[in-house]
């Protein structure tokens, strides 16, 4: 059976988001070799219906060329906070006021395989109407996906790619004739299941959840006899993130939603 996708208003999705986002705990990567990035996922307001704003990368820039992604970048010495550094960087891509931004929560930590940086996402709505400029050094235009399409069955591929002799999932979303994959797209499928909308995803499918932090669990039976979920990988085994400049030897996060 088709699985019709999740329609939310504005105002209905960004509730939820704050909700879902409060109060949560997150995936913090500490300080190291990794360059500190911050990115606003912006969910923008069309007369009731939300629409997630991406921008493309021109080519002239150093990292991603052409690729879509959301505003921001890195850290500077000066941006007192992740958020200060998001609106700093979408203000100066895409003339986005910081103050039309109202910030709704913060994502995990994602890191980037083929660039050294840690991306700190942070969650926002834009309710006036902005009149978009990019600025045509980093930013080439503009792209607005209405939400819905992220709910729909089948609107994210996934193909599994090893790199560093680790298979990790990728994800792609095809919008008209762009395509949103990479830490983007990490970033987005993560936002999609913590509000539990994904159509395809595992918290809706009921197949085995993700763990928080590396994203794999098993099924665990306790002395007892009950039976959850819980990840149980370590460093030995193959499947086991290769995070080098993270304090990390074993896992065992739970998942984030474990009654699924």
């Amino acid at each position: 059976m088709t699985r019709e996708p999740t329609t939310l208003s504005t105002d209905a999705l960004v509730a939820l988001a704050r909700a879902r986002l409060t109060g949560r705990s997150r995936r913090e990567v500490p300080p190291g070799a990794l360059i500190p990035a911050a990115v606003l996922l912006p969910i923008v307001d069309h007369a009731g219906s939300p629409y997630v704003l991406f921008t493309k990368r021109t080519d002239r820039v150093s990292h991603h060329k052409g690729q879509i992604s959301f505003p921001g970048g890195a850290v500077d010495p000066g941006d007192g906070s992740f958020l200060e550094a998001a609106l700093r960087e979408c203000e100066e891509e895409i003339a986005l006021p910081r103050a039309a931004v109202e910030p709704l929560g913060t994502l995990d930590d994602t890191e980037t395989f083929a660039t050294n940086f840690v991306i700190t996402p942070i969650v926002g709505v834009v309710r006036g109407p902005v009149a978009w400029q990019p600025d045509g050094h980093e930013i080439e235009r503009v792209i607005e996906v209405p939400f819905q399409r992220f709910t729909a069955e089948g609107g994210i591929r996934v193909e599994h790619r090893e790199r560093d002799g680790v298979t990790r999932p990728v994800y792609f979303f095809e919008y008209e004739n762009d395509t949103i994959w990479g830490a983007t797209a990490r970033i987005l499928v993560e936002f999609l299941d913590v509000l539990r909308v994904r159509a395809d995803g595992p918290l809706i499918s009921g197949a085995p959840g993700l763990c928080t932090t590396c994203r794999h669990a098993d099924r665990v039976t306790s002395a007892r006899g009950s039976t959850f979920r819980r990840c149980t990988l370590s460093e030995t085994d193959a499947r086991f993130p290769k995070y080098p400049r993270l304090p990390v030897i074993s896992c065992g996060g739970y998942l984030r939603h474990p009654q699924i």
